[in-house]
């Protein structure tokens, strides 16, 4: 990448003595209220060193405001480790005859990604037009109802209906939190908030996975409601707080005709229904394409096998559920260092979001990561079935070892390569003016995939074994082709060089040519 700095003249500079670089990098639309506003972007004052000061005012704003969000991603990964978890009790398959079959197993599961497929028009409605903090009072609300009609459930159908109201509810918290996340952050933190953000989801599974092997040693319906009540906490926080944390009072004062030659405010405005921006011109077809990806391959690359590690360890001959929770709460407990850990990086997450940020770039991680994700899954395959060989007879207790070692390598490596990007990339990749639509399609994919994986998972592990593995490896092989040849670079890139290389007729390799960045001394 070559530098070229170069002095402006008095009509190049701004008002507010800002350089074009500083300028452009604020992306977002003015709409209705809080949401996809330019001026969302918080102006942190600079410590001496050049630096944005972490200690101002403003910063603490920041920082609450972040921390909200991450209380919006709090239910979804709640919710994942918990139904894997009580989906094993006893007293939960007596009431729900949940966990005797594949095919009630899938449904109590698929249900939810229903939920969140019929939330995200919703949720895109309220985002353009009340707001990204209304969308986050609305799914919080949403979800307090869905906790308290699961936990008062009787009959399968009642539960039923709580997992889907719970779908729901996330799917609003899904769409708004990590826009307004990316929208309200200065340009230096961006993806630093952003990775703050997915701590609420990873520290939602790690909190599940312990209270549910603490819960269940017991014998009674209390076994599994527990860990339902307290998933009540986080969306009320949201609820009691989302209005009274203000952005307004550090907002930055930026004149919105500075963005009229980029930002068509028009279109914002279009009909709730009408989705054509996203696809109507070649520019946007590309931006279109990361965003289906992304969702898609996140729930394909066999991410639904790690709801279903309880019959994957049982076949494996782990039968006590003991060593099962024990493993899946050191595995998310490496995930959600990062909650507990300052600058340096000592987790698999960690260090996926450090190379993601700049040092080798998000492409890489996709391809490298989503291969690594094949090779794993491949070693599971061949040593389950080597377990599978061995019939009623004597087993080799190494080669169930290491089949479940090769599957927790899948879930490092997995983690390691959409923990991180699954969110950021999207927001990066998607123009300002049709984030909210955006995030809505990648929802619908994502749930989309995530409600087939869901569903078929139970199924085709009970009738095929570990030969459904294989029809993982077959898809992650796809995938990893696919990013090479068509995955966009964002790292690191303004507005103005994301829109040239989206412009471009080939982006993916577009986004790989060095590039000449001009470095104003305003």
């Amino acid at each position: 990448m070559e530098i070229v700095r170069s002095t402006p003249s008095e009509d190049d500079k701004t008002s507010k003595n800002e350089t074009w670089d500083h300028i452009v990098r604020r992306d977002a639309p003015v709409v209705n209220g809080d949401h996809a506003h330019p001026n969302n972007a918080i102006k942190i004052p600079e410590a001496p060193q050049g630096k944005l000061d972490p200690l101002s005012k403003q910063s603490l704003v920041l920082y609450a405001l972040i921390v909200m969000t991450a209380l919006c991603a709090f239910s979804g990964g709640y919710d994942s480790s918990v139904m894997t978890g009580i989906n094993g009790m006893q007293p939960f398959k007596d009431r729900f005859n949940a966990g005797n079959s594949a095919h009630a197993t899938g449904i109590m599961f698929s249900l939810y990604a229903v939920g969140q497929m019929s939330g995200a028009l919703g949720a895109s409605v309220v985002c353009d037009r009340w707001g990204r903090r209304a969308a986050m009072f609305a799914g919080s609300i949403i979800i307090i109802l869905a906790t308290a009609v699961l936990v008062t459930s009787r009959t399968r159908d009642q539960f039923l209906v709580g997992r889907f109201l719970l779908g729901t509810g996330v799917s609003f918290s899904d769409i708004s939190a990590p826009t307004y996340c990316i929208e309200i952050a200065p340009f230096q933190w961006k993806g630093r908030m952003t990775g703050f953000y997915q701590i609420g989801s990873i520290v939602g599974y790690l909190i599940a996975a312990s209270i549910v092997w603490g819960t269940s040693i017991m014998t009674t319906n209390w076994s599994w409601r527990i860990p339902l009540i307290i998933q009540i906490v986080p969306p009320s926080i949201v609820v009691f707080v989302v209005w009274f944390v203000d952005p307004n009072d550090a907002m930055v004062a930026l004149e919105i005709s500075e963005f009229k030659s980029k930002l068509n405010l028009g279109e914002v405005h279009q009909h709730w229904w009408d989705f054509r921006p996203l696809f109507k011109t070649r520019n946007a077809r590309w931006r279109s394409l990361m965003v289906v990806m992304m969702g898609l391959f996140v729930q394909c690359s066999g991410s639904a096998l790690g709801v279903y590690n309880f019959q994957i360890f049982q076949a494996l001959g782990f039968n006590c559920a003991f060593p099962i929770y024990l493993h899946y709460i050191l595995f998310k407990s490496i995930k959600s260092e990062i909650a507990i850990r300052n600058e340096h990086g000592y987790c698999l997450y960690r260090l996926s979001y450090w190379i993601y940020l700049g040092r080798s770039g998000g492409r890489k991680l996709l391809v490298y990561g989503t291969l690594g994700c094949t090779i794993s899954l491949a070693l599971n395959a061949g040593f389950s079935a080597q377990w599978a060989s061995y019939g009623d007879g004597y087993k080799d207790s190494r080669v169930g070892n290491a089949a479940a070692s090769a599957f927790f390598l899948f879930i490092a490596v997995f983690s390691f390569t959409y923990a991180p990007s699954q969110t950021l990339y999207c927001v990066e990749c998607l123009e300002t003016t049709a984030r909210a639509k955006g995030m809505t399609l990648r929802t619908f994919i994502y749930n989309l995939g995530s409600f087939i994986t869901l569903y078929t998972t139970p199924l085709g592990l009970a009738n095929l074994q570990w030969r459904f593995i294989l029809v993982f490896v077959l898809v992650d092989l796809t995938e990893t082709i696919l990013w090479y040849f068509l995955c966009v670079e964002t790292v690191g890139r303004t507005l103005e060089e994301l829109d040239d290389i989206f412009n471009d007729k080939y982006p993916a390799k577009a986004s790989q040519r060095e590039r000449k960045v001009l470095v104003s001394d305003a």
